[in-house]
Order: C-alpha cells, then sequence, then structure tokens
C-alpha cells in the first residue's frame, strides 16, 4: 500500500459470477415448482368440491343464515332484557 491510499476490494470475478447464475437459476427453480405445486393444490381442491354433497357455496349461505338468526336472536334478548 502506497502512503494515502485505502485498501483495495478485490472480488473473484469467476466466483461472483458463478454465484449469480446459481442464485437465477434456484430462482427459476423455485418459480417453477411454486407454479407446479399451485397447480396441483388447485385441481386438488377442484375435485374435492366436485365430490361434495353440497357444495361449499351453499354451505357458506346456510352458516351466513344461522350466524345472522343468533345474531338477531342475541340482540332481541339484549334488548328484553335492558
Amino acid at each position: 500500500m502506497t502512503a494515502g491510499s485505502g485498501p483495495v476490494f478485490v472480488v473473484n470475478r469467476g466466483a461472483l459470477v458463478t454465484g449469480v447464475a446459481l442464485v437465477s437459476v434456484g430462482g427459476l427453480l423455485l418459480t417453477a415448482g411454486a407454479a407446479i405445486t399451485t397447480v396441483a393444490l388447485l385441481q386438488a381442491t377442484r375435485r374435492w368440491a366436485a365430490q361434495l354433497d353440497t357444495p361449499p357455496s351453499e354451505v357458506a349461505k346456510r352458516q351466513l343464515a344461522h350466524a345472522r338468526a343468533a345474531t338477531s336472536a342475541g340482540v332481541n334478548a339484549w334488548r328484553s332484557a335492558s
């Protein structure tokens, strides 16, 4: 080192390029794996929903009606107790 100069930062260019390439390939593999997994889960969910006796939308409507009835009964009980 000469007087007045700071430390020199030296990067192994070959290792840096190899690392960037591996990270890029890993990212592509991750994206492909996530896409394949998502498609498989969606297909399984559709098959499962098709096998149900009652469609999920009907179950949700029924549960919402029960929740509304329970809420109404609770409100009426609270009002009559006041």
